[in-house]
């Protein structure tokens, strides 16, 4: 394969980035885009670039778009340079194993090794390899025959990875702060065929019995998958985890919707929605005959949707920007008005040694709205809610009735003279 990839856009693309690109290219491999690793606001280091933030069980290391990998990860020059000027900074990547290469007919398989120093190291480094961010090495190697992933079998802190599975590469970043690195005298290192002794090791090593109790897998053929009776997070498990499974024709349209209007609850932008729909629609049926056209009325129909806030202190500002896009923005006086009426809600509530659900301060903030006369406003979700009265000095007491609040709401009484 010749790698003329066009690389003169005018977003700067990096020597790590240029290098690893020519070696897929190459190699007639499949790149794969995952998250990425930022600095939260509070300094915190590690954190992943999903909704889940710092709760992520694999920071930078699971795909970027939700739903079949297997069908995302691709050998595409023209989607390849695409990633790399469109997403540079805000993803990683990563190589997809076990897959077998038109150029050499052979599979790729990588040996990562967890330890800088372990002594292994000694019978793979004749082959192409790099650094990772947690300071061990991955080892590339073509095999003959296809090789499954196994975890420290080869040796203590030694992994294989092939069918089926991917490793992050160079420049992508690590939860650790660091990045993978690749030595500039590596680059042109050819993938080496891969060392008979692990090859012995794949031979020989048993495979699990099944049991007598196991059941015998049918043959028949699945029936066939009701879409539209499916919950958007069946729908993503079903994409993810069974390549076969295709959005069938009659319902493309509103299950991409579907999937889209769940993106745009997570707060994702419209070049984001529209990077997802065209990876949405791949999961299709006849994929090819969905237009750009098509997608692009999809993506301006959900964005008139609002993404949930992820933090308190942008609640008034998220349900400002839901307006706007629906063309429905409000003067700088009624802006001030309702940023008035909520500041002076939450000044108005007191400590008290009485508790009140949370549904009984939402309720009161809405009827304080409608007393104005007012009757569009921001709202918080529960979570929300308690998230701000927690930074204000509130405790939640938990009690066989819920989550209950130490809130005085009296002060309610008084805050009309405060807010005219």
């Amino acid at each position: 394969m010749t790698t003329t990839l066009d690389l003169t856009s005018t977003t700067p693309i990096t020597q790590d980035h240029l290098d690893i690109t020519r070696i897929i290219l190459k190699n007639d491999l499949y790149l794969l885009p995952l998250h990425t690793i930022v600095e939260s606001s509070d300094g915190s280091k590690g954190v992943c670039t999903c909704h889940k933030g710092s709760k992520c069980s694999s920071p930078g290391k699971h795909p970027y778009f939700r739903y079949n990998w297997k069908v995302i990860a691709t050998n595409s020059e023209e989607k390849i340079s695409t990633w790399l000027t469109d997403y540079k900074d805000k993803i990683n990547f990563a190589v997809a194993t076990g897959r077998k290469s038109k150029i050499t007919n052979k599979y790729l398989v990588v040996i990562d090794v967890d330890k800088f120093d372990h002594p292994i190291i000694d019978k793979l480094d004749h082959t192409f390899y790099y650094k990772t961010g947690s300071g061990g090495y991955h080892f590339w190697f073509w095999s003959d025959m296809p090789v499954k992933n196994s975890v420290s079998g080869l040796a203590p802190k030694v992994d294989i990875r092939g069918k089926d599975g991917y490793v992050v590469v160079p420049p992508s970043k690590h939860k650790s702060g660091e990045s993978y690195v690749m030595s500039s005298s590596l680059v042109s290192k050819e993938i080496a065929d891969i060392p008979q002794f692990v090859i012995d090791f794949i031979r020989f090593s048993k495979p699990k019995q099944a049991t007598a109790s196991k059941k015998v897998l049918s043959t028949k053929p699945k029936p066939c998958v009701s879409w539209s009776g499916l919950t958007v997070r069946q729908i993503r498990t079903l994409l993810e985890n069974d390549s076969q499974s295709k959005i069938p024709e009659g319902s493309r349209n509103s299950i991409i919707h579907r999937l889209l209007s769940s993106d745009r609850t997570q707060g994702l932008n419209k070049d984001d929605l529209m990077s997802r729909a065209m990876s949405y629609k791949m999961c299709c049926v006849k994929s090819q005959d969905i237009s750009k056209q098509e997608l692009v009325k999809l993506v301006d129909s959900v964005m008139s949707y609002a993404p949930y806030n992820t933090k308190h202190e942008d609640v008034n500002l998220g349900f400002l920007e839901w307006k706007e896009t629906r063309k429905q923005g409000l003067s700088d006086l009624e802006k001030e008005t309702l940023s008035t009426l909520d500041n002076n809600f939450f000044k108005s509530l007191k400590q008290s040694n009485d508790r009140v659900p949370l549904s009984i301060v939402t309720n009161e903030r809405n009827n304080m709205f409608s007393s104005k006369g007012i009757k569009s406003y921001s709202k918080y979700r529960p979570q929300l809610l308690a998230k701000k009265l927690e930074s204000m000095g509130f405790s939640r007491y938990r009690s066989n009735k819920g989550n209950l609040w130490n809130i005085d709401l009296s002060g309610l009484h008084t805050a009309d003279s405060v807010i005219e």
